[in-house]
């Protein structure tokens, strides 16, 4: 058994709250950050940290947050691993793939970042649902996701959609219509406008 996966196996049995909501935030980095470049300083390589604890209490509204996983290509976790490590994310490094090995180091590379973020969410799902997952977070409003997010509610979990900006929702296509509401409110979180509430 991996370090990782034993360390991670080692969390689950920690003693979540039973009952109420339970949430599972998992974050596409990449997207995210892109999304919401005027809100970070690129000179620092400042992640949005005030944006970032805005949207983590508005998810406590909703019910108990697990720790959350942020995916990311090496480039992202070199220059803010350290941040999202304080801010008490859970980094899940997502390796490039060389699509083109004949061209050498100007080989054309693919990131990783959805296939890992689907892949992890789909074998996490039955095992956090054991410690009675009510929510999943996607922090994405890419359409890449909409295989996770239909499992996901196959399995009786409702959905979040946090996303960086509303021009990132243009492209998500059903995903955001899948969203859940609370309190009469659907649950599609705009990072770029948490501040304003």
């Amino acid at each position: 058994m991996s370090y990782l996966r034993e360390k991670f196996l080692r969390w689950l049995n920690l003693p979540w709250q039973i009952g109420g909501n339970l949430i599972l935030p998992l974050f596409d980095g990449d997207n995210l950050l892109s999304n919401t470049k005027d809100l970070s300083d690129i000179k620092s390589m400042r992640f949005p940290l005030e944006e970032f604890d805005k949207l983590m209490q508005r998810l406590g509204e909703i019910g108990q947050v697990l720790p959350a996983f942020v995916f990311a290509p090496p480039r992202t976790l070199e220059r803010y691993g350290d941040q999202f490590r304080k801010l008490g994310l859970v980094p899940i490094h997502c390796p490039l793939t060389v699509l083109d090995k004949e061209n050498g180091p100007s080989s054309t590379k693919r990131d990783t970042v959805d296939p890992t973020l689907i892949d992890f969410g789909k074998t996490m799902l039955p095992i956090f649902m054991r410690s009675g997952l009510t929510h999943l977070c996607l922090g994405s409003a890419d359409a890449h996701f909409l295989p996770l997010v239909r499992e996901a509610i196959r399995f009786g979990i409702k959905i979040i959609i946090v996303a960086g900006s509303n021009e990132s929702l243009s492209a998500s296509g059903d995903l955001t219509k899948l969203a859940c509401s609370h309190k009469g409110k659907k649950q599609v979180i705009i990072l770029r406008d948490i501040l304003k509430e």
